[in-house]
């Protein structure tokens, strides 16, 4: 299992989101070639209030992604990005260290918190898959539209 976390400096040094996502492809694609049943999970780009500028294209980016992997075998987004927000809609600055861009330890519980089960849900389901076909599909390892 792959848990990958990228974009956020290529959307701060102004990477189009069309762009971003075109490089994610290119990523998926070498590592499929490689291990085409490995499951792949997505942790979207971070709202953070020192680059809250660029929000819109990360979260274009964030969309472009998740939309794909939806439609992909094997493919996971686990939205680790919605709990980072204040009920306006706003980084929690509290979630972050001093220079408002990296996760303190708050900020990577609660990323722990979301993530684990989700994990633990692909987990299992491939290991309820041993000497199959080696896939795990979206919905049967707990991934939703939702989620």
């Amino acid at each position: 299992m792959i848990v990958f976390y990228a974009g956020d400096n290529d959307a701060a040094s102004a990477k189009p989101p069309e762009q971003i996502f075109e490089d994610y492809k290119q990523l998926l694609s070498k590592i499929r070639s490689d291990y085409p049943n490995t499951p792949f999970v997505y942790l979207p780009i971070k709202p953070a209030s020192s680059r809250w500028q660029y929000w819109d294209n990360m979260s274009k980016t964030n969309q472009l992604i998740r939309s794909y992997n939806q439609k992909s075998g094997n493919l996971y987004y686990v939205d680790t990005a919605s709990a980072l927000l204040t009920e306006e809609g706003r980084p929690n600055d509290q979630l972050f260290l001093k220079d408002r861009l990296h996760l303190n330890k708050k900020g990577y519980e609660i990323w722990n918190d979301i993530l684990r089960p989700r994990l633990n849900s692909i987990y299992e389901k491939l290991k309820g898959n041993e000497g199959k076909s080696g896939s795990c599909e979206q919905r049967a390892c707990g991934d939703s539209k939702a989620g």
